[in-house]
C-alpha cells in the first residue's frame, strides 16, 4: 500500500511559463484547423446528412499545436487512433450495444489496446470509440463510414492544416518522425522497461536510467521548457 500511494504522490517539477509567440502559434493553430473541419461539416456534410466534426477532435487539436513533440501527437498516432477507435466503437456497439454501459466500457479499452498493439496510441481516439457508442442516432445511422468519416476525415483536414502552421512557426518543427524508427523488437523491450515514462511524452536518451524530458511546443536541444521527470524505476 506505501508503495501504491508513494506513486500517487507524484514527483518532478512544474514546467516553465509557455512564451506568449508559443501561446499564439498554438491558438492559431488550433483555431484555423478546428475552424475547417467544422466549416466543410456545416457547408458539405450536413446537407448531406453526414458528420465530419467529433468532439475527440478538440482534444487532438491540442496534442498537435500545443504539445507537437510528443509522440502521442505524430500522424500515424492522429490518424490510425481516430481510424482505429472508431472500427473498434462500431464494432462494439453493433455487438452488445444494447447494453449500453458494458458497449462504453469495451469501447475505450479496447481501443486502448488496440492502438497500444498498432503503435497508434492517441488519448483522444478513445473518445472516438465512445462516441460510435453513445452518440447520437445520427452517429449510429453512418454505420461502418464512421470511422472513415467523420474519425479519419477528419483527422486527415487537422493534420494539414497541423503541417503547414506548425512549419510555418519558428523554432517548429513538424512531425518529429512519420514512422517510427527503429528495430520494433528493441522498441518492445524499451517500452517493457519503462511502462510508466514511455508512456508520457517523450523519448529516452541513450544511456538515460528511467528520466524523461518532456518539451511542449518546441523541437530538439533548444527548448526551454525541458523538465526532468522522476523515475519510477
Amino acid at each position: 500500500m506505501s508503495g501504491l500511494l508513494k506513486k500517487m504522490a507524484g514527483g518532478g517539477t512544474a514546467p516553465e511559463p509557455m512564451p506568449l509567440r508559443e501561446m499564439f502559434w498554438s491558438w492559431l493553430g488550433a483555431f484555423l484547423g478546428i475552424g475547417l473541419v467544422a466549416w466543410l461539416h456545416e457547408r458539405w456534410f450536413v446537407p448531406r446528412d453526414l458528420v465530419l466534426i467529433l468532439g475527440s477532435f478538440g482534444a487532438s487539436a491540442v496534442l498537435i499545436h500545443g504539445a507537437i513533440t510528443s509522440p502521442l501527437a505524430q500522424p500515424r498516432n492522429l490518424l490510425g487512433g481516430h481510424l482505429l477507435s472508431g472500427v473498434v466503437g462500431v464494432a462494439v456497439f453493433q455487438g452488445v450495444g444494447q447494453v449500453p454501459w458494458l458497449a462504453a466500457a469495451l469501447a475505450v479499452s479496447l481501443a486502448i489496446v488496440v492502438m497500444q498493439w498498432t503503435r497508434t496510441l492517441h488519448p483522444p481516439g478513445g473518445a472516438t470509440a465512445l462516441i460510435a457508442v453513445i452518440g447520437s442516432d445520427e452517429i449510429h445511422s453512418l454505420g461502418w463510414l464512421y470511422p472513415l468519416a467523420p474519425a479519419l476525415s477528419g483527422a486527415l483536414i487537422m493534420l494539414l492544416v497541423a503541417l503547414v502552421v506548425n512549419n510555418l512557426a519558428p523554432g517548429r518543427r513538424y512531425p518529429l518522425q512519420w514512422w517510427p524508427k527503429g528495430d520494433a523488437e528493441v522498441d518492445r523491450r524499451r517500452v517493457a522497461r519503462k511502462p510508466v515514462a514511455n508512456q508520457i511524452g517523450g523519448a529516452f536518451p541513450e544511456g538515460s536510467t528511467g528520466s524523461l524530458a518532456v518539451c511542449s511546443g518546441f523541437s530538439g536541444s533548444d527548448c526551454p521548457h525541458r523538465q526532468p521527470l522522476q523515475s519510477f524505476e
